[in-house]
């Protein structure tokens, strides 16, 4: 809906099957005050840089391995299911959990206010069995 709040992540909580790559396409100054006229304010995944402003951000893949899925921005690790920790995730859990630690709790989903655009999502093949390295 435009001008309601937009998200998007890869979620691995319940386990690692494929690689999938995540890239938007509207990278344009934020308007916070409504809707920009280009439609191009700029997705978010939490941070702010030195000057307090949100860090853009433009695309993530998630790794081949459980231990590889932790601190990429828009990506839920294995059994985290609130990306830097974990509250109720789906069971089983066959593997030690480890979460995110670097941005907090919104590295794990992409966010904007509802403005348009594009997310493109890409698979990039199957892996084997996960293994926690």
């Amino acid at each position: 809906m435009t001008g309601a709040n937009e998200s998007f992540d890869i979620t691995l909580v319940d386990g690692l099957h494929c690689i999938l790559r995540q890239t938007v396409t509207s990278t344009g100054p934020r308007n916070t005050d409504g809707l920009h006229p280009n439609f191009g304010a700029f997705w978010d995944f939490g941070p702010r840089d030195t000057e307090g402003n949100l860090i853009p951000f433009i695309t993530s893949t998630n790794g081949p391995t459980l231990a590889t899925c932790i601190n990429i921005p828009g990506v839920f690790p294995y059994g985290c299911d609130h990306g830097n920790y974990s509250q109720k995730p789906p069971t089983p859990i066959c593997f030690p959990i480890k979460c995110s630690d670097k941005w907090g709790l919104n590295a794990s989903q992409a966010n904007r206010q509802g403005q348009g655009g594009r997310v493109t999502c890409e698979f990039l093949g199957f892996i084997g069995e996960p293994a926690n390295k």
